[in-house]
């Protein structure tokens, strides 16, 4: 009959002989989040790590922007933790109970009318035709992901307009800038 300390020196000897050791120890961070996680990327879901590659799902733009801001701040926190990280990479995700995992990608779709107000709202803008074009592209594709964010039940932050999930009036970083809960 195993133990089980017998158990876990099979399991450890098991992991090492197929080289997996690392990966479980990599993956802690994901399991020990809600513990681990510094005040500032406590808004964002940890989805994986792979090779040293942290993979956070965030479901505000807003928070995605601070973290990108704020990533070595970050990434130096978890390593003073113990945590072998190079690099954090973010994924817009639906907020938990939005989808049957959670981590689900909004399904964003970029339409002629997204495109069309991209180009109206860089009229004015005297810009190279390339840097034109790519800017046209991504304030396209900005509007397309807040349309379909306030669709999948999001809402406009009061104070800065970003478009959040979540509870409360404000959006996540303004609730952090104001002191309010709500």
């Amino acid at each position: 009959m195993l133990s089980i300390t017998n158990l876990k020196e099979l399991l450890n000897e098991f992991f090492k002989r197929h080289n997996i050791e690392g990966k479980i120890g990599e993956q802690l961070l994901v399991t020990e989040w809600d513990k681990e996680a510094p005040e500032l990327a406590l808004g964002a879901k940890p989805l994986y790590v792979k090779d040293g590659v942290l993979y956070l799902g965030t479901y505000s733009h807003a928070i995605a922007q601070e973290l990108n801001l704020r990533k070595k701040e970050l990434l130096d926190e978890l390593r003073s933790k113990g945590y072998d990280l190079v690099d954090i990479k973010l994924q817009f995700v639906l907020p938990e109970g939005r989808s049957e995992t959670g981590t689900e990608p909004l399904k964003v779709e970029v339409t002629r009318e997204d495109r069309e107000w991209a180009r109206e709202a860089l009229a004015h803008c005297s810009l190279p035709p390339k840097l034109r074009e790519k800017m046209e592209a991504m304030l396209a594709a900005a509007r397309a992901r807040e349309r379909a964010a306030l669709s999948a039940g999001g809402k406009r932050c009061p104070s800065c307009g970003t478009v959040f999930f979540g509870e409360g009036k404000l959006c996540p970083i303004c609730r952090i800038g104001s002191g309010v809960n709500g």
